[in-house]
């Protein structure tokens, strides 16, 4: 009873530290998209002071409904702008915030439709595979991640897909192979030591914890279904 108890502890403990990372990664992905494919549209320039500027302060102020306001209105008047992408960007950002995943998919993917590189529709993908792991839908988050490991040319873009795909086999407990996932991307990880090895010890229960479903609806709501 005693290995059991230790063993929950360790998998709770194990998955605060993969959720703590996760937050961080979700938190400025969206962002460095913005200005990626900002700067694609731009050569490098800034967005005119005009453009915007209210959505983003609304954003910013974490007046959701606001921004969205403003950027649909940009959207609406400037369909074919040289910064529709970014904006549809922003948009999905703000409707995720909200947890409303139905329209942040549906505004990625407008984003993706429009972007300028490669680079940027990859970056999109696993910003959707996240949107994905937040509903629980793991098996969309497992497609578009494989798809980006086995086909990327961007070296970056493969190490994030990783370490989200080994998130994604964590949640459907399948510790082997998030193991193997995580080990490729250990630089990722700050506390990867320890991971592997509450991972390593997960390989030796068939085991399903009560606390892990709890840890991922405090992170990621819907996920700990």
């Amino acid at each position: 009873m005693y290995l059991l108890q230790t063993h929950f502890y360790n998998i709770n403990r194990c998955m605060w530290i993969l959720m703590t990372e996760f937050k961080r990664a979700l938190l400025v992905s969206i962002m460095c998209l913005v200005c990626v494919e900002t700067a694609a549209a731009t050569d490098g320039d800034a967005i005119p002071d005009q453009a915007l500027s209210l959505g983003a302060y609304y954003l910013q102020q974490q007046n959701y409904p606001a921004a969205i306001t403003e950027f649909k209105r940009f959207i609406f008047f400037h369909p074919d702008d040289e910064h529709t992408s970014a904006v549809y960007l922003l948009l999905s950002r703000a409707y995720a915030e909200q947890e409303q995943w139905d329209p942040a998919v549906k505004n990625i993917r407008a984003a993706m439709h429009l972007a300028r590189r490669d680079s940027v529709i990859e970056s999109c993908r696993i910003t959707l595979a996240t949107y994905f792991l937040a509903q629980g839908e793991l098996s969309s988050a497992e497609f578009e991640l494989t798809r980006l490991v086995h086909f990327s040319d961007n070296a970056s873009i493969r190490s994030k897909a990783l370490f989200f795909l080994g998130l994604c086999h964590v949640y459907q407990y399948k510790w082997g192979q998030a193991r193997s996932r995580f080990e490729k991307v250990a630089h990722m990880l700050p506390d990867y030591g320890t991971v592997d090895s509450l991972l390593q010890e997960g390989t030796r229960f068939s085991y399903k914890s009560p606390q892990k479903a709890k840890w991922l609806s405090t992170f990621l709501p819907g996920a700990g279904q």
